[in-house]
């Protein structure tokens, strides 16, 4: 018989502790479920026990959520906390099946077309090149960048095997070269060999991305330190005068190619998340992007 934990407190907590025994979840994974939880049961829960919770608990919870006025993304995550808390005490409410409200806000965390030409034609060491034109021409996450090894590299096919986030390893897909790509390498890799010949840090040879502190560069995706590859980034935004991390880069990659008539579900495939629909949370469609629509719809 499954244990039953006193109040939704104690269940938290032990939901928590099996997170960091299963070992397969990163940290940072692990302290965004925690303080989700501590949230999510101290403001939305109303009191009520997570054992007594039925699908129409779970609807009220998803209704609150959308008057709070909280961004569609951080609702999203609410409700998949409240699941994986009812899951884990055996609770069936966590399979009820709820819609969310189209976020239709303006998002900030892309570059526009000029900003992102800016940065592709600023001058930078071969090595923060490269960074920029992995994450805004090839849409690769901070952490793929950080994997990355020489051997990643298709000549042949003129693809990249990335190794993307996830459990087990991560998630493999291919990426076809930018055109931009081969010349940003070629120029890196003489830069990278006098970098690793001079080096007194043990980093691995066949790492491609090296910062110029190579002990950094494959710290811990999720270390509470940035890594190398933030401050390689940090460094590249300084130098191009345009505010931007990885995250906004490839986040600019998928908008990018959705604005140049790029099918969503290539986008997806592109991008390597699990589905469309987070596709196109991920590249948005704002209340300027549906008017544009609606000034070149044909039916008069």
């Amino acid at each position: 018989m499954a244990r039953r934990y006193e109040n939704n407190e104690a269940i938290s907590k032990a939901l928590i502790r099996s997170m960091v025994k299963d070992g397969s979840y990163s940290p940072k994974t692990v302290a965004h479920a925690q303080e989700h939880n501590q949230i999510i049961i101290s403001k939305y829960l109303g009191g009520r026990s997570l054992y007594d919770f039925t699908p129409e608990d779970v609807k009220q919870f998803v209704n609150n959520l959308s008057n709070s006025g909280l961004a569609i993304s951080t609702q999203k995550s609410y409700f998949h906390a409240l699941k994986s808390l009812l899951r884990f005490i055996g609770n069936p409410s966590s399979e009820t099946k709820v819609t969310f409200q189209a976020d239709i806000r303006p998002c900030v965390d892309w570059l526009t077309p000029d900003e992102a030409q800016k940065v592709l034609d600023t001058e930078l060491p071969p090595n923060q090149k490269l960074a920029v034109v992995l994450a805004l021409c090839m849409g690769l996450r901070k952490v793929e960048l950080i994997r990355l090894r020489l051997q990643d590299i298709d000549y042949n096919k003129e693809c990249i095997n990335v190794i993307g986030k996830g459990r087990a390893g991560g998630k493999l897909r291919l990426v076809p070269f930018h055109s931009r790509f081969l010349p940003a390498l070629n120029d890196y890799l003489k830069y990278r060999t006098d970098m690793v010949r001079k080096s007194i840090f043990d980093t691995p040879d066949n790492l491609l991305i090296w910062y110029d502190r190579a002990d950094r560069s494959t710290k811990a995706y999720n270390s509470v330190k940035a890594s190398g590859m933030d401050c390689l980034i940090r460094r590249a935004s300084v130098k191009c005068e345009v505010h931007f991390s990885a995250h906004t880069l490839r986040r600019t990659f998928g908008r990018l190619m959705w604005l140049s008539g790029v099918p969503v579900v290539v986008i997806a495939r592109m991008l390597g998340p699990s589905s469309t629909e987070q596709t196109l949370d991920y590249i948005g469609a704002n209340l300027d992007d549906m008017a544009g629509a609606m000034r070149v719809f044909s039916l008069q």
